[in-house]
Formats: C-alpha cells, sequence, structure tokens
C-alpha cells in the first residue's frame, strides 16, 4: 500500500492505524450520539479531542487527505463546543456525522488493501470550512 507521497505504508503501521482509528470512531459515534442539546455542546470538545489522534497518525503516515478530513473535524469540535445557537449545533452534528462515515469507508478501503478516493470528500471538505468559517475566530484548541 502506497500513501499519498508513494511510499509504501509498513504493514504493521497501517494495520496498528486501521484497529486504533475504528476504536476512536466508535467513540466519535458515542460523542456524537451525546448531543441533543446545546447545554451538550461538549460532546463536541471530545470529538475533537479524539478525532486529533486519527489525523496526527494519518499525516504521520501521509495519508494526507484522511488527516485534512480529520484536522477540519477537530476544528469544527473544538469551535462548535464554544456555541450554543441550536442551528449552528445541529449543521455542525450532521457534518461530523458524515465525516464519521467516510472516515470509516476510507479505513475499509485501506483494509481491503485499496486506496480508493471517494467522490464524497471534496464536497464535506468544502463544507467542513464553510462551517468553520461560519462559526468564526473561537478557540480551536484546548488549553493544556
Amino acid at each position: 500500500m502506497l500513501n499519498d507521497d508513494g511510499e509504501k505504508i509498513d504493514p504493521n503501521l497501517l494495520n496498528s492505524f486501521i484497529r486504533e482509528s475504528s476504536e476512536v470512531i466508535e467513540n466519535l459515534k458515542s460523542f456524537l450520539a451525546e448531543f441533543t442539546e446545546p447545554s451538550q455542546n461538549s460532546c463536541f470538545e471530545k470529538f475533537g479531542q479524539q478525532v486529533d489522534r486519527v489525523m496526527g497518525a494519518a499525516f504521520t503516515l501521509s495519508l494526507n487527505e484522511m488527516g485534512e478530513l480529520c484536522r477540519l473535524g477537530k476544528e469544527l469540535g473544538y469551535k462548535s463546543s464554544q456555541v450554543s445557537e441550536i442551528s449552528k449545533l445541529l449543521t455542525v452534528q450532521s457534518l461530523l456525522s458524515q465525516l464519521v462515515k467516510i472516515l470509516e469507508n476510507i479505513l475499509k478501503s485501506l483494509k481491503a488493501g485499496q486506496r480508493e478516493k471517494s467522490e464524497d470528500v471534496a464536497p464535506l471538505l468544502k463544507r467542513m470550512t464553510e462551517a468553520s468559517a461560519m462559526l468564526g475566530n473561537l478557540r480551536t484548541s484546548v488549553k493544556v
């Protein structure tokens, strides 16, 4: 399997990445399911923290499209944790749900030894970028 730089990915690293990312995706689904009202927007910060793990590993393996999706998911998660307007939160919840589905599909493809490009990625990246702009210049990282 080749990464976005045309380099071979170590099969052991790839398998670990797939296994770890699959576990994180299950957590992401749980966080999105927690959100039912604006006062529960802290679930978006948890989402941002967890998707950051996948982002870092994806960029390390030069799976850059996946890393960029996760970067925007992290940004939306952190920004949304500071928003109380329900229409904005529902928009972000929908986008993050789409992100999770695409990440699952990418992992299935990687597990099968394929690097299929999804037609859904570019439009989602665009919508996520627009949503991030809509949320404005809010804090995008958690203080340690």
